[in-house]
C-alpha cells in the first residue's frame, strides 16, 4: 500500500459473513484493509480498535473511499451501540476524503428481525448526519455464502431520496 493512496476498509464483526459488495468496493479502490473482530474481543473494544486504525490512516494520509461493515446476527445492546459508533466513525472518515465514497452496511438474509431493523435504522440515522456530503450509504442483505440473492434488495440512501432497487 502506498502512502496517500485511497483505501477500502472492511470491518468484520465476529460471526459475520463475507460481504457481497466487496467487488463493487474494489472498483472504487483496489487497496483493501480488513479488520476482523477477535473471538474474545468485546464489541466496545473492537469499535475502539477500528477507530484507532482510522486515526492512524488519517495520519498516514490514506483517505478511506469505501467502507464496509459486515454485521453479525447479534443484536444485544452492547453490539448495537458499538456498531453505531463504528458506523459513525467510518462515515466521518469517508466524509473527510477528497472524493465521494460509500459506506456499505451488510447483513445476511437470515439476520433476526431486531438486527435487521437496527441495520435499516442505522442507515437512516447516518443519512441524517450527512448534510451536504458526497458520501452514499448502501444496505445489502446476502445469503450465508455472501452471495446476493435474487430476492434481496439494495437500499441506496442518498441526500434527498430513498430508492429501492432490486439487486441483480
Amino acid at each position: 500500500m502506498v502512502k496517500g493512496s485511497e483505501i477500502t476498509m472492511v470491518v468484520m464483526e465476529r460471526g459475520a459473513g463475507w460481504p457481497a459488495c466487496i467487488e463493487a468496493c474494489r472498483r472504487i479502490t483496489p487497496d483493501t484493509m480488513v479488520i476482523a473482530q477477535d473471538d474474545e474481543e468485546l464489541p466496545d473494544a473492537f469499535a475502539r480498535r477500528v477507530q484507532a486504525r482510522l486515526a492512524a490512516l488519517a495520519r498516514e494520509v490514506r483517505p478511506v473511499r469505501a467502507a464496509v461493515i459486515a454485521m453479525s446476527r447479534a443484536a444485544s445492546s452492547a453490539v448495537l451501540e458499538a456498531r453505531s459508533r463504528l458506523a459513525s466513525s467510518l462515515l466521518r472518515a469517508l466524509n473527510e476524503a477528497p472524493a465521494e465514497g460509500t459506506l456499505w452496511l451488510c447483513g445476511t438474509v437470515a439476520m433476526p428481525d431486531p438486527a435487521r431493523h437496527h441495520l435499516i435504522a442505522l442507515a437512516g440515522t447516518l443519512t441524517s448526519l450527512l448534510g451536504t456530503s458526497d458520501v452514499g450509504i448502501a444496505v445489502r442483505f446476502a445469503d450465508r455464502a455472501g452471495q446476493a440473492r435474487h430476492d434481496s434488495q439494495v437500499r441506496a440512501i442518498d441526500l434527498d431520496t430513498v430508492r429501492l432497487a432490486s439487486a441483480s
